[in-house]
This record gives C-alpha cells, structure tokens and sequence, in this order.
C-alpha cells in the first residue's frame, strides 16, 4: 500500500473518529455500521471490534484502522476470470456447494481470511435448492 492510500484511508478514519480523539470506539463504531445500512447487535460489534484492535485497549486507532482496511480491498477480477475460477472450483457437474466455497476460502488463502469475513462473503451469493452456488451471483458479488 502506497503513501497516497494509506492518507486517504486516514481522512476516512478522520470521519469516524467523531469525537476526534485518535481512536473509534464501539459506539462510533456502531454509528458507522447504521449509516452504511448494517444492523449488528452489541455482541457482534465486539467481536467486531476485538478481531481490529491489536493492542487490545477496547478502540480501534488508525495504525489498526489502515490494517483492516487495506486488508479488505478486494482486487478486482474481470468476470472471466471469475467463471474460470469456478470451473476449476466446481466438481464434475459444473456445481460447487456455498459450504464448499467457504472451506476453501479458509483454507486455502495465501492470507488466511477471518472466518466472520467469509461466512459474510458467501452468504451474499445465490444457491439453487441443493445449496449450489449460482455462478453468475459469484462474479456479482466479486466484480461489484
């Protein structure tokens, strides 16, 4: 991550960061879920919160903010790509199950992913009545 992302990860933070004290705590943290549409309930803040703070002083401070943040962005993968992926994904009839996506996703990552992050991820996509995934939810999902 260059100079250039990490300064405007910063000036988000800056925007969270409502009491301008260097840190986001649980309540900012809150605050920041509701505007963005998500409805966590205290416990899953928490967690939330414990999985970011590294130094384990009950905030999230901006070394911790940029850390989380830079983890999440998703490269961005064209749509072939994707369906390519997924072929190779799929077993023999062209299916592969959401559960199955999850334990490679956990698996088999260069960067172990956090498995609230995962579950999140595949419970955004489509199955069909056996729990198969839908190909083109995936590249939805993935391409956004």
């Amino acid at each position: 991550m260059n100079e250039e992302d990490k300064n405007e990860i910063s000036e988000i933070f800056s925007l969270v960061d409502q009491d301008s004290s260097g840190r986001i705590s649980t309540a900012e943290l809150a605050e920041l879920t509701r505007k963005l549409g998500l409805d966590y309930s205290k416990e899953q803040l928490s967690q939330m919160l414990k999985e970011i703070d590294n130094d384990r002083n009950g905030e999230i401070d901006v070394e911790e903010f940029i850390e989380v943040v830079s983890r999440q962005v998703v490269p961005a993968y064209s749509a072939e790509q994707l369906i390519k992926a997924f072929r190779v994904l799929a077993d023999a009839d062209g299916n592969i199950s959401a559960k199955q996506l999850e334990q490679l996703l956990l698996a088999r990552t260069s960067r172990p992913l956090p498995p609230a992050h995962v579950a999140r991820l595949v419970s955004q996509l489509e199955t069909d009545a056996n729990g198969n995934l839908n190909w083109m939810s995936l590249v939805n999902v993935m391409t956004f």
